[in-house]
């Protein structure tokens, strides 16, 4: 019995983790990020610079960020102070990133994983 519970306490999990996957990826403002960083996967993008670029807000633009950090799919690269904030940079090492592009890429292309 307990490696029945221990095994539906794994599914569970792992269905929680594709559910906390597409919420990240459930917003048009992150797949701009996430395109801006896969055009070059060597680039790191800071929420300020990306705000910049796409005259957008920098408030909306770290909190969605943050929500991909969260999810796993972008890393934090590099910290800098800069006029008493912390400006972070982001990278798409994440854990989930490549999965996330992989969705991503699937949708535009309208085929769905089989």
């Amino acid at each position: 019995m307990a490696d029945r519970d221990k095994a539906e306490e794994e599914a569970h999990s792992a269905i929680q983790q594709i559910a906390d996957l597409c919420k990240a990826l459930a917003h048009p403002l992150r797949i701009e990020i996430l395109d801006a960083l896969d055009a070059d996967p060597r680039r790191t993008l800071s929420a300020s610079r990306f705000a910049n670029t796409k005259d957008a807000d920098l408030s909306r633009v770290s909190y969605h960020a943050i929500r991909l950090k969260q999810a796993g799919v972008l890393e934090v690269a590099t910290e800098r102070k800069v006029r008493g904030a912390t400006e972070r940079s982001y990278s798409l090492t994440g854990p989930r990133a490549r999965l996330a592009l992989d969705v991503i890429a699937m949708v535009r292309a309208g085929s769905a994983p089989s």
